[in-house]
């Protein structure tokens, strides 16, 4: 089963899609209850938006008996619905995951959720809600030691607040996130600070900075390898930077490279 399972996510990974999903059947026929295989034919429906299909291997997932893969599935289908841009479905979507998470006291779980709340209540302008939801993802992330959740939650709150014209609490956030960075000395975690202090640079209209922020940003992503890659992220802050700067080809350029992503783009 391990053996389809590596091979298929290698042909994933080099858009060989028709490959991978035969190998991924071959996992599935070997062992039917085999959620990597299952979640990643939900990825390949995705990246080749079949919507429908996708959710149908999601909604498997969803009735798995283990609450992790419950959890994942929570989150593909989170992202189909943002994908899709049925942004109150997302929402909803979001808020029976968090529900399930405190039924079962799943506080990791929630950290998370928050963020995808705060996440979609930014996009949609409800941003006194978007503000909650990323101070008490910071809140839980920070008493679990869960990194990862509180470096999102601290630049999704330094955005809100950029939204909200306070640009000064938006530049203290984005220090306090700097030192944060530096005491988990995890390098390419940098990338987040960049993202924070671009976005303060557009705010500002100091462009040629926003741009250089960006680059620096897009130099420390890794690889794609995980499902939960962001690289879409970060090439869309640069394609956006340079249509502004006047630079419509490498704007192009940029875009193009979210269009050709795998899972780097899975959640954007």
């Amino acid at each position: 089963t391990d053996y389809h399972i590596n091979k298929g996510i290698i042909h994933f990974y080099q858009k060989n899609y028709s490959i991978a999903y035969m190998e991924f059947v071959k996992a599935i026929s070997i062992a039917p209850d085999t959620p990597e295989a299952i979640e990643i034919i939900g990825h390949l429906h995705m990246n080749q938006d079949d919507f429908g299909q996708a959710e149908k291997y999601y909604r498997i997932l969803l009735e798995s008996e283990r609450p992790n893969t419950q959890f994942y599935a929570q989150l593909w289908l989170i992202g189909l619905r943002l994908a899709q841009g049925r942004y109150s479905e997302c929402k909803n979507e979001i808020i029976r995951g968090l529900k399930n998470a405190e039924k079962k006291q799943l506080e990791s779980n929630r950290s998370t959720l928050l963020n995808s709340l705060a996440y979609i209540n930014l996009r949609m302008g409800h941003l006194e809600e978007a503000f909650a939801a990323s101070e008490q993802a910071q809140r839980i992330a920070s008493n679990l030691k869960f990194y990862f959740d509180k470096i999102n939650a601290m630049r999704l709150n330094g955005i809100v607040l950029l939204r909200m014209n306070k640009i000064e609490e938006a530049k203290m956030m984005a220090s306090l996130l700097k030192d944060y960075l530096e005491s988990i000395q995890i390098p390419k975690y940098k990338r987040y600070y960049h993202h924070s202090e671009r976005m303060i640079a557009e705010y500002e209209n100091r462009e040629a900075e926003t741009l250089e922020n960006f680059k620096k940003g897009i130099s420390l992503l890794s690889y794609q390898y995980e499902a939960f890659n962001d690289h879409a992220l970060h090439f869309y802050s640069l394609a956006r930077s340079c249509y502004k700067m006047n630079d419509p080809e490498q704007a192009r350029t940029e875009f193009d490279k979210i269009i050709n992503l795998t899972t780097g783009r899975l959640q954007w």
